[in-house]
């Protein structure tokens, strides 16, 4: 009995460590803003990313934003690295892309599982 509890253990140990994993490839895609549809960012396999973003409230000019910049993966934490060198960085939950504001972006072509969610974020403020 105690063999098998072992056994059970460890099993339990590796499928939650091999879930908390993504890999780079398995994040490539189109992620869309469950707050905003128009919003998205999309990983590219090369670790790339491309952005489109509401801009700040009230600004009818130019309503949107985009910003390109490279991304690195580790286990389930996404580093979006801008342009002028500032990080931020999300989380990977399945097919959710959960931003450090915890805005959810969804993975096109997928449902989501849960409510989740993430926003990025320069480190001197919102982008």
């Amino acid at each position: 009995m105690k063999k098998l509890l072992v056994y059970v253990a460890a099993i339990a140990i590796v499928i939650v460590s091999t879930g908390l994993a993504i890999a780079a490839g398995e994040l490539n895609g189109t992620y869309i803003s469950k707050s905003n549809k128009n919003e998205y960012i999309a990983f590219t396999p090369d670790g790339k990313f491309f952005l489109k973003q509401q801009n700040a409230p009230g600004n009818t000019e130019k309503p949107y934003i985009t910003v390109e910049g490279t991304y690195s993966v580790a286990k389930d934490t996404v580093t979006l690295v801008l342009p002028d060198g500032a990080e931020a960085d999300g989380k990977i939950q399945g097919d959710v892309f959960i931003d450090n504001e915890r805005k959810q972006w969804v993975k096109q072509g997928s449902q989501p599982k849960g409510d989740q969610g993430i926003k990025l974020r320069h480190q001197s403020g919102n982008l």
